[in-house]
């Protein structure tokens, strides 16, 4: 088990938290405080079919989100010549009170971090083993679980993803 700030900044872990690899999620100490406990992919399914549509306005939070699409549009000028992100402006407290942030990833290997301010990442309670019979992901290794994935540019969450137990994510709890 083991967590890391994003780019090992501790400033980043006081915006956007802690990123854990699977390894922390599923460990028997719980990562989750008592009375908590680390949403399974039918939890997100759950709140998803709850949402709706536009579930990325409805959990957004602050005004950290930043799209990128491409290069081209990432950047524009300003008088200076310097570039500029364009950044999405959201409410400060969406009507779910979820309040994501876009506080990005860690690759599995060494320090590749990677879509702070573009991308919510977070870990399920699922590794692949876990899944049912019928849901079960064909040809992967038992070293892949599941996470979900909010962008800034789509609206739909992405649940049911599954990456390598190294990488770095972060994790939201739920009442149980």
């Amino acid at each position: 088990p083991a967590w890391c700030y994003y780019e090992n900044n501790q400033q980043n872990g006081t915006k956007y938290g802690k990123l854990y690899n699977w390894f922390a999620v599923s460990d028997s100490r719980g990562l989750a405080p008592e009375g908590w406990t680390i949403p399974t992919i039918d939890d997100w399914n759950q709140l998803n079919d709850f949402l709706s549509s536009k579930v990325n306005t409805k959990l957004m939070g602050g005004e950290e989100w930043q799209y990128d699409y491409s290069m081209s549009s990432l950047f524009s000028k300003d008088k200076a010549t310097k570039p500029i992100r364009k950044v999405r402006r959201s409410k400060k407290f969406n009507e779910t009170g979820f309040f994501a942030l876009p506080g990005g990833a860690r690759g599995q290997y060494g320090n590749h971090f990677f879509a702070l301010k573009d991308s919510a990442y977070w870990w399920t309670s699922n590794s692949i083993e876990t899944l049912s019979e019928g849901s079960k992901i064909e040809n992967t290794e038992d070293e892949n679980a599941c996470f979900t994935l909010l962008y800034a540019n789509n609206e739909v969450l992405q649940i049911g993803n599954y990456t390598n137990k190294k990488s770095g994510f972060s994790v939201r709890c739920i009442k149980k």
